[in-house]
Formats: C-alpha cells, sequence, structure tokens
C-alpha cells in the first residue's frame, strides 16, 4: 500500500472489517511495526486496534458517534506534539476499496499534490480540534486534497473537497 504510516496514523481510520485488516495486519503494511519501531505502548496500540475494530463494523449515527470520535482520537492525539504541528485534524474513515484507491492514486503521483476523488464517496470525515475537543462531522465526502511524497506514499491531506 502507498499510503505512509504517519498519513494513516493521524488521518485514517477503517470503515469496514476488511479495512481494518489492511490497517491493522497487512504485512506489507507495517503500521503494527512502525508503531512499535516508535516504542508506542503496546497497550496503547492494542487499545487503538481494538477501538478501530469496534467501530470498522458499524454505521455512523448518533448513537454511535462517540465511539467513532474515540476511533478517531485514539493514538493520534496521544502522538500529536511528536508528529504533528498544529491542532486540528481530519480523519477520513474508509472502506478497504478506498484505501485501494488512495494507494492506487498515491502512487500515480509521487512527489505531487492531487485530488483523490474515489469512485464512491468517502463515508465519514471527522475534523478535531485537539486543542478543545470539537469535532465536526462529515458524511458522503467527495474526495481530499492530498499529496504523496517522492516515493508516491499519501503523506499529506490539506482538506476536503466539495460535491
Amino acid at each position: 500500500m502507498f499510503i505512509s504510516p504517519e498519513f494513516i496514523l493521524k488521518h485514517v481510520r477503517p470503515y469496514d472489517a476488511e479495512a481494518y485488516d489492511l490497517i491493522s495486519y497487512d504485512p506489507d503494511w507495517p503500521l503494527l511495526n512502525w508503531l512499535r519501531a516508535r516504542r508506542v505502548p503496546e497497550v496503547s496500540i492494542s487499545l487503538a486496534f481494538d477501538t478501530w475494530r469496534m467501530v470498522s463494523g458499524l454505521e455512523y449515527t448518533a448513537q454511535t458517534r462517540p465511539l467513532f470520535l474515540a476511533a478517531a482520537r485514539v493514538l493520534a492525539q496521544s502522538r500529536w506534539e511528536e508528529l504533528y504541528a498544529g491542532s486540528r485534524s481530519t480523519v477520513l474513515f474508509l472502506t478497504a476499496p478506498l484505501l485501494h484507491q488512495l494507494s492506487y492514486f498515491s502512487h500515480r503521483n509521487p512527489g505531487q499534490a492531487f485530488d483523490f476523488r474515489p469512485y464512491q464517496d468517502i463515508p465519514l470525515a471527522l475534523t478535531i480540534d485537539f486543542s478543545n475537543g470539537r469535532a465536526e462531522t462529515q458524511q458522503d465526502v467527495a474526495g481530499a486534497a492530498l499529496a504523496a511524497d517522492s516515493a508516491g506514499f499519501c503523506s499529506t491531506f490539506t482538506r476536503l473537497l466539495p460535491k
């Protein structure tokens, strides 16, 4: 997969079981090893993966919103100051087909900014302000303005794209 671990940690959460498997355990996409190499405590990794697995099988509703917010915040908030400047982050909840499309678009645009307009809408985007804890929810998002590093790994989120 051509999506950097940093980008996953800050901007992506699974929205179905297959996406969860890709993000969490795919040997070709070593997020787990990346987290361990940065000495993230195993309990934090387990908490994150358990939370991601739980929401990956849920539909977003008013009742499940707190679980999705927890999934968006877990790990990202604890690593925020180390990895990123700023107080806001947008987290995209992606299905496995969307992850594959994102990887494809990224790989085709090494070292460039690009508009990711997948074949189906992004089911959910949560923009979290870590300074005050508030979150803005957007459903059925048309896409996102992104950038890939020189190797073609998706590495930068700029903004959500309007329909």
